[in-house]
Order: structure tokens, then sequence, then C-alpha cells
């Protein structure tokens, strides 16, 4: 065989082993901080802005259109207060995405009857 063909082999080998350790390394510590969120024994810090209002504060989503979109709805800060009092660190629009993407998930889903009636 030639011997080329097992150095190539070996710097795919090496390249892909590197590229799964980097990538398992970086994702561990933003692991760790999210995981860090459901501590019970973490001591809460006080928020740069203590004082000004608390709605003011709140941010619905990550996306500032989607914020100002769920903000108009006055459902969102019910959802945002109950989200908030069950200690889930999720935002408004993030809990609608994985609602409403559950919900649609299984609406698609075939039914019991519709699978038998194509299996048999």
């Amino acid at each position: 065989m030639d011997p080329m063909m097992f150095v190539i082999a070996g710097l795919v080998l090496l390249s892909v082993v590197m590229l799964i350790t980097g990538m398992a390394g970086a994702g561990k510590a933003r692991m760790e901080d999210r995981l860090d969120q459901y501590r019970m024994d973490r001591e809460v810090q006080p928020g740069a802005g203590v004082d000004r209002p608390r709605l003011r504060q709140r941010s619905y989503s990550g996306l500032p259109v989607l914020s100002v979109f769920l903000s108009q709805f006055k459902g969102s800060e019910q959802v945002a207060i109950f989200l908030e009092k069950a200690g889930v660190p999720l935002r408004v629009g993030e809990y609608y995405m994985i609602r409403y993407a559950t919900g649609g998930l299984f609406a698609s889903w075939p039914s019991p009857a519709t699978c038998c009636r194509r299996c048999t």
C-alpha cells in the first residue's frame, strides 16, 4: 500500500479528534453556566438597575423586534411572572416557541388509527 494513504488517513483522524475535543471544551463552560442557573444554593446577585421600575427591565425575547411585539400583550406579562415564580430561566419568547413547536409537532403526528391502516 501507498504510505501516503496512511499519512492522509492519520491527518484526517487527527483533525476530526481535535475538532471534537475543541467543540466539547468550548461548550462545557457554557453548559456549566446554564446548569448553574438551576442550583438552589447559588447566591442571587442584585441587578445593576435595582432602582428602575421592574417593567422597564424585562425583556420578553432576545430579538428586539419580537420583544416589542410580545410586550403589547397582557398575557406576556402574566407568562413572564409565571416563569419567574417557577424559577425557570426562560424568556417569554423562548417559552412560546417551545410551546407552539411541540403543539405543532403533536398535531401533525399521525393518530394510531391512521398508522394501523397504513401498516395492514
